[in-house]
């Protein structure tokens, strides 16, 4: 977990210092679903919790970000929601890029945002549990690491953020199993300093 933790660190160092809008530091509430229904039945989801930075290089009404996001969420599909606590967790860790704009400007301090970004999705460490059986074959694993591409809205009032993104995976989370893509909604809150 050091890795992850130092790369983190360089690379927001960085963005700051070479920066001129500013850092967004956010944390809420992740639901994850795989697109079989195997692993995520009609009803359910992987609930859980994020945490990301994301820098805003240049200023204006379209601006880059580049970022990052660590997701701790339930290996097993519920039927309610719960942030911590799960017998089985799965750790991602996306990188991510792309383009944010102001859609809506009403005075300096309160903006409506887009964000349409690309995403590399990394399980990191490898999981906790990384084998099951499906129809009594296998056993599976899940690969080491996904693509997704991201599109969120947001408000910032004051330097206040709030946002909800959704992440549409584009490649299979689940190694020799096809269709098996883990999407991603995201609510969160944060500071844009």
């Amino acid at each position: 977990m050091k890795k992850p933790i130092i790369f983190l660190l360089c690379l927001f160092g960085s963005l700051w210092a070479s920066s001129q809008a500013g850092a967004h530091f956010y944390a809420g509430t992740s639901n994850a679903y795989n697109e079989m229904e195997v692993f995520t039945p009609t009803g359910t989801s992987h609930p859980g919790f994020h945490v990301g930075l994301d820098g805003r290089l240049n200023e204006g009404n379209m601006y880059f970000i580049l970022g990052a996001q660590y997701h701790n969420i339930s290996h097993e599909a519920a039927d309610t929601f719960r942030l911590r606590n799960h017998p089985h967790n799965l750790h991602w860790v996306k990188l991510r890029g792309g383009l944010g704009f102001n859609v809506l400007r009403f005075t300096k301090f309160f903006k409506v945002r887009a964000k349409a970004l690309a995403s590399l999705d990394l399980l990191y460490p490898q999981l906790e549990v990384a084998e099951f059986h499906l129809n009594s074959q296998g056993p599976y694993t899940y690969n080491s690491g996904t693509a997704s591409g991201v599109l969120g809205f947001g408000v910032e009032i004051f330097g206040i953020t709030a946002d909800i993104e959704y992440h549409k995976n584009f490649l299979n989370a689940i190694n020799d199993i096809g269709e098996s893509k883990v999407n991603f909604w995201l609510l969160n809150v944060g500071l844009f300093f």
